[in-house]
Parts: structure tokens; C-alpha cells; sequence
């Protein structure tokens, strides 16, 4: 009782000492008397909603709404949450139509009153209407968008991050809804994504907002773009920023993503990437992208160095069989099989490692003898090697591959009377001569 009486004062006080100003501004209604009942149901409203009785502010704020709309920007930041209260709350469709209808001017009065202010200005306040009308009408989406589409365009680099992102999401709902093609998409992405990037630079202390948003708008937009758009987008960005760790990370991330990889693009960002940011992951990239080039001697430069930075086993193991297969290919035998060795070491049960020591071995025969039994010695080490392969593998592919070389190269082995001409028996030892230089047991085809 007593705090009611307290609160009739208060508005008796107010009224008082607005009545006569308000009345010569015309802030708070055409005629005093108008003048003393905003000011009344201002107080009213204002009890009420700060303690949630939204039913009952309603009344008093409507009244402030359609009489005295310019008397304070709170009836408009208020009646936002008014109105949402009964959006979410009203069952009834058709009434909950009429409801987001009101929701949607309070926001265009706010804009028509208040624009001019720094929190009502029409870009920030567009951005707020457009965030509702998502959420209560997520299919509206021509309307949506061109709130969004606005917005942006009045605050520019001072869009909030969700202004950004949902800007960005309904053009690309636009485009998949038919209401655009996907040109849209390509134009408007470098122009959210920059703003973007221009806060998350300029804000270094906002580590969720404008981050997520760079995320959200690069996963949408991965989806609709092909590695023609992509190089598009990015050439410039990349000439104008070559060593921008961010923006390489971004282009080849996306790049990796839309199987963009042999893109010249790529290949700089990548490159560059790990020359900022060294890696065992981005030198083996780079070592498959240079091998998948026949860019040999970068492939196996890469490769290297992938096996030195790789701490796990079976990545080391990884880097030295491709760095082996990348020297055989460079006719480096020597180095292949040193590679090869060093696979086969950090991964024992994997036989490919001796089929590409076997490969080299059959491939030299000819090179490293120069009668009938010297120049067919190297096809027993290379059995020698794929009968390891064999018998280390887990992998039934690589033991059927390893099968299959057996049989093939045991049909060049010298026959029983070449090897007694020459004076040697089958069972013997024999070293292998040329590069190869290893013991093999004398066998007959």
C-alpha cells in the first residue's frame, strides 16, 4: 500500500513538472492534457514491464505507442520485447500474425523517430527487424534479405556480426530458392567476407562473434562455389596479401575443400603457407601436389621434410614411401631404397616398402650384368624382396601384388643349363653387382 502511494506521487510529480515543457515541445502530446497522461502511462508501462507483467504494460505502452511515439526511444527498444513476449506466447496463428505485423512497425516507427540517434540508426536497427523476422518467418525470404541486403549497406564495416552472416545466408537462400543465379553469391561474398575480416582484425578481443561468422559465411559459401569462382574471388586477395597467414589458411582450406587443389592458387597459398608455417602436414600436401605434377625434386624436397617434422610412426612411415616412390621415379635408386628401408622401419608390417626395393631391382637387371647370369641376378634379389613384401604384409592386396611379381620375374631367372655353363649351382650364394650390391641365393627358372 504504501509503495502505491509512493508511485501515485511520483507520477503526480512528474506530471507537474512536464506538463508545461512538454507541452511548448510537443514531445509528450498536442495539448497538456495529452502531455500529462503519456507522461502517466509512461511511469505505467515502464512499473510493469520491469517486472515482466507484460499484460499488463501492454495497455500503457500502446497508449505512449500511438499518442506520444517521440516522447522516448525505450517505448520502441521495449516494446520489442513486449510484443515478442506475446509472439511466443499467443496460440492463436491469426493472432500471432497480427503480432509480428506489430513487431515489424515498431521497428519502422523506431527508424521514422529515432534514426537520427546512435543506437536507433536506420543500418542497426534494420539489422534488429531483420533478425526477427528470421526467426519468426525464416521463408520470407526475398524480404529478409533485402533487410539485410540494406543494412549492410548503411553500416558497412559497423554491421554486427549476425547482420553479416544472415546476410550472407539468405543470399545464398536467394540463389536456392530461384530467386537469384549464383552470380549473387560470388558478388556479395567478398563483400561480407571483408567486413568481416576488417572487424576480426580491428577487434582482436571479439574471439566468438565475427570468428563464427567468418566460419558460417566460409562454410555457405564452400558450397556453392567451384574452383573457377574461387580463383575469382581469391586471386586478388592473395596478390594483394601473399604472406597474410589467415587469408592462406582460408584459401586452402576452401581450396582442399572444392578438390581445387591443382589450381596454380593453391599451390602458391599452400606453398607460401608453409613457408610462414611450417608443418609435417602442409609439406606432405605439398609433396603429393609436386608429385601429382611430376614436379619430382620439389615432391621429394617436401616429402623430406615431412618425414623429419612427423613424430607418429605410421606418418613417418607415410612421408618415406612416398619419398621413395618420388626418388625411383627420379631413377635415384639409391636414395629410394634408403627411403624405403626407413618405411619399412617405423612400419614392419607393411610389404610395400620391398616392393618398390623389388621394383628397382628388376628394373636394373639389364644395367648390372653383362652375360647371362650377372645381367639376370638382380630379378633373384627382387624376388628376394617381394617374397618379404609377402610375408610382412597384413594387407591381402599388397600380398596378391607381391604374388604376382614372384611369378613374373622368376620366368626370367637363367634355366638349369646357363647357370651350370657358367660354372655355378642352384642353392649357391651370389652378390649382386651394380648398385644393388646384395647377397642372393643362384635360382633356376
Amino acid at each position: 500500500m504504501c509503495n502505491t502511494k509512493k508511485n501515485i506521487l511520483l507520477i503526480v510529480l512528474l506530471i507537474f513538472l512536464f506538463n508545461s515543457y512538454a507541452y511548448s515541445q510537443g514531445k509528450y502530446g498536442k495539448n497538456p492534457k495529452d502531455s500529462a497522461e503519456c507522461v502517466k502511462n509512461l511511469s505505467l508501462y515502464k512499473e510493469f514491464y520491469d517486472h515482466k507483467n507484460y499484460h499488463a504494460a501492454l495497455g500503457p505502452w500502446r497508449w505512449c505507442y500511438n499518442n506520444c511515439p517521440q516522447s522516448s526511444e525505450n517505448i520502441f527498444i521495449r516494446g520489442t520485447n513486449i510484443i515478442s513476449y506475446f509472439i511466443d506466447t499467443e496460440k492463436d496463428s491469426l493472432k500471432k500474425e497480427k503480432y509480428i505485423d506489430t513487431l515489424m512497425m515498431i521497428y519502422d516507427k523506431r527508424i521514422e523517430y529515432f534514426g537520427h540517434t546512435r543506437t536507433s540508426r536506420e543500418g542497426n536497427v534494420l539489422a534488429r527487424k531483420g533478425i526477427d523476422l528470421r526467426k519468426y518467418k525464416p521463408d520470407n525470404v526475398k524480404e529478409i534479405y533485402n533487410i539485410f541486403k540494406h543494412s549492410v549497406e548503411l553500416e558497412k564495416e559497423k554491421s554486427i556480426s549476425a547482420a553479416l552472416t544472415y546476410y550472407f545466408e539468405y543470399t545464398v537462400k536467394m540463389v536456392a530458392s530461384g530467386l537469384a543465379d549464383t552470380s549473387l553469391i560470388i558478388e556479395t561474398y567478398p563483400v561480407v567476407i571483408n567486413y568481416i575480416e576488417y572487424n576480426i582484425k580491428n577487434n582482436p578481443q571479439d574471439t566468438v562473434f565475427y570468428p563464427s561468422a567468418q566460419t558460417a559465411v566460409n562454410n555457405l559459401f564452400a558450397q556453392w562455389a567451384k574452383c573457377p569462382d574461387l580463383i575469382s574471388v581469391f586471386t586478388k586477395k592473395f596478390n594483394d596479401n601473399p604472406n597474410d597467414a589467415n587469408l592462406l589458411i582460408l584459401i586452402t582450406s576452401l581450396f582442399e575443400r572444392q578438390k581445387c587443389t591443382d589450381a596454380p592458387l593453391y599451390i602458391q597459398a599452400a606453398t607460401n603457407l608453409h613457408k610462414i608455417n611450417p608443418s609435417a602436414t602442409s609439406a606432405y600436401a605439398l609433396g603429393n601436389i609436386y608429385f601429382n605434377l611430376k614436379k619430382y625434386n620439389e615432391a621429394a624436397d617436401y616429402f623430406a621434410q615431412s618425414a623429419e617434422l612427423y613424430t607418429e610412426n605410421e606418418n613417418k612411415a607415410k612421408s618415406y614411401l612416398s619419398l621413395a616412390e618420388t626418388y625411383r621415379l627420379l631413377n635415384q635408386y639409391q636414395k629410394a631404397r634408403t627411403a624405403a628401408l626407413q618405411s619399412a622401419a617405423y612400419n614392419p608390417s607393411d610389404g610395400r616398402p620391398y616392393i618398390i626395393i623389388g621394383d628397382m631391382y628388376a628394373a636394373s637387371a639389364s644395367n648390372c650384368g653383362s652375360d647371362e647370369i650377372s645381367s639376370r641376378a638382380a630379378y633373384w634379389a627382387a624376388v628376394d624382396k617381394y617374397i618379404k613384401a609377402r610375408s610382412v604384409s597384413t594387407d591381402e592386396n599388397i600380398k596378391a601384388e607381391a604374388s604376382s611379381r614372384i611369378s613374373k620375374y622368376t620366368a626370367f631367372f637363367p634355366d638349369n643349363e646357363t647357370i651350370f655353363f657358367y660354372q655355378f649351382a642352384v642353392g649357391q650364394t651370389y652378390t649382386v653387382g651394380c648398385w644393388i650390391n646384395e647377397t642372393t641365393t643362384i635360382r633356376a627358372r
